[in-house]
């Protein structure tokens, strides 16, 4: 079932998104990594290139993943899913049309987590493990999962213009968090943001909230009429 449904969304386009997202990404990462510095530089300025990298990496991603996110899932209301419908059920279809989605985004955020681990410690002299930095980073691709309930549950087949305009608003949200930082933004859509880490069960409330939207989620696409 998972593997019908991956073939009516995993289409040439999707697919042309997630294969120019990772390049870019690299590409992105290798121009944080101060590459043109010395030997001798990289060594001696090593604790400032890699906080450099570490907070150009966090931004960048929060910048860019969430239009990867909403372009990937905003057909996911397609009627190409209706006949399935018929034949499976309605509720069977949505659980597994869900999990697809939540198995790709994984597989997105486990290469996410390997690339900025991985480039650096390959390509520069200075980078060394930091748990802060895994803390933060699983945070920020988190957010994913965020962007993700939110199309579930906002965007319709119909309403599929209006998917752009909420990578625009998952931006500014996360701007103004960071210039602003208040709990009560962070309570209504757990964004990162360096503030939070001195708040105790961040990442805790952060996956029950991810948790919670995916029922919600479920219940509302299961529940809702087909137009």
């Amino acid at each position: 079932m998972i593997i019908l449904i991956f073939h009516y969304w995993m289409n040439k386009q999707n697919m042309l998104i997630y294969g120019l997202s990772m390049i870019l990404l690299m590409i992105i990462m290798f121009s944080f990594m101060q590459l043109d510095a010395t030997y001798d530089e990289q060594v001696m300025f090593k604790d400032d290139f890699q906080l450099s990298y570490e907070h150009l990496t966090l931004e960048y991603l929060s910048m860019m993943m969430p239009f990867m996110i909403v372009m990937i899932s905003m057909h996911h209301e397609s009627k190409s899913l209706y006949p399935i419908y018929a034949y499976v059920g309605r509720n069977k279809t949505t659980f597994y049309k869900m999990l697809s989605y939540i198995l790709f985004i994984t597989w997105y955020n486990l290469t996410i987590l390997l690339l900025a681990y991985l480039l650096p410690y390959l390509f520069t002299m200075y980078y060394t493990f930091d748990s802060s930095f895994l803390i933060k980073l699983m945070m920020v691709i988190n957010q994913n999962y965020l962007v993700l309930i939110t199309v579930f549950i906002c965007i319709k087949d119909r309403h599929q213009n209006l998917a752009i305009l909420l990578s625009v608003i998952a931006i500014i949200f996360h701007m103004i968090l960071e210039d602003h930082f208040s709990m009560f933004l962070f309570y209504l859509w757990p964004f990162y943001d360096c503030h939070v880490l001195q708040y105790k069960y961040q990442i805790s409330y952060q996956m029950l909230f991810i948790l919670l939207g995916f029922m919600l989620s479920y219940l509302k696409m299961t529940k809702s009429k087909i137009n």
